[in-house]
């Protein structure tokens, strides 16, 4: 992937945030029920502005899918998985589990692609931005293939902890220099991809992670909030092939 990074949108965000992301992260409890856990997202790192939520949410808006995207799979694949998620957030730890049952079963046969995206919420989770970041310099050193190598070694070690110095760890674990991958970290780039991330998971409905758009061969959209079990994702990716 190709470094990419818009500007986020300024907005005041006193009354918005208030009133609109103070609503809970949405998420697969595990009974087959949706419970809440309250997040709000605080204000981007080293001088970035918070992400405004737009009332009139729409996933219309989900942002385009591009060769700056992180994409997994066949690129012309006739449904597309668009994820916005949160390295520490459990729940997405979870459903990353249920992304892979999907590629297993679908992608190896072309016919589905997994684009990730960063929603990072930090007011619950102190190491979800530094995560991101560290997520995107694997993709700097190592391209698309350390960067998912990334990013799913460290669901794995969640439960451990997410620390600088596990990111550090995992960089040498799939292949990367950790001095460069360190530098990398430390220069802390990347704000303006999160960023634009976060402000398009906000504007096309996502209020907590994990948050997907599925887009259909004939290009509808339908959206996935929280961790549904793989029976619930494979019936919404069979109606997306069928463009129903």
């Amino acid at each position: 992937m190709n470094e990419t990074g818009s500007n986020p949108y300024v907005i005041p965000l006193s009354i918005l945030i208030s009133g609109v992301l103070i609503a809970a992260a949405i998420m697969y409890v595990g009974d087959g029920s949706f419970g809440r856990v309250g997040a709000q997202l605080g204000s981007a790192a080293d001088g970035g502005t918070e992400p405004s939520a737009k009332e009139n949410n729409s996933l219309e808006l989900v942002r385009p899918i591009s060769a700056e995207d992180h994409l997994l799979g066949n690129p012309s694949a006739p449904v597309k998985i668009i994820e916005y998620s949160d390295l520490e957030c459990p729940f997405c730890s979870q459903f990353h589990l249920t992304m892979k049952q999907a590629m297993d079963e679908f992608g190896k046969e072309g016919k589905v692609a997994w684009v990730y995206r960063h929603f990072p919420l930090e007011q619950i989770h102190q190491q979800a931005r530094p995560g991101a970041e560290a997520a995107e310099c694997a993709d700097d050193l190592g391209g698309s293939q350390a960067f998912w190598s990334f990013i799913d070694t460290v669901f794995a070690k969640q439960e451990a902890g997410l620390s600088a110095a596990l990111f550090s760890q995992t960089a040498g674990d799939v292949g990367l220099d950790r001095a460069a991958f360190d530098s990398c970290v430390s220069a802390n780039s990347h704000g303006n991809i999160i960023d634009a991330d976060i402000q398009n998971a906000l504007d096309s409905g996502g209020q907590g992670t994990p948050y997907s758009v599925i887009i259909a061969a004939d290009g509808s959209k339908q959206s996935v909030p929280g961790a549904v079990p793989y029976t619930t994702l494979k019936s919404q990716i069979e109606r997306a092939l069928g463009g129903k």
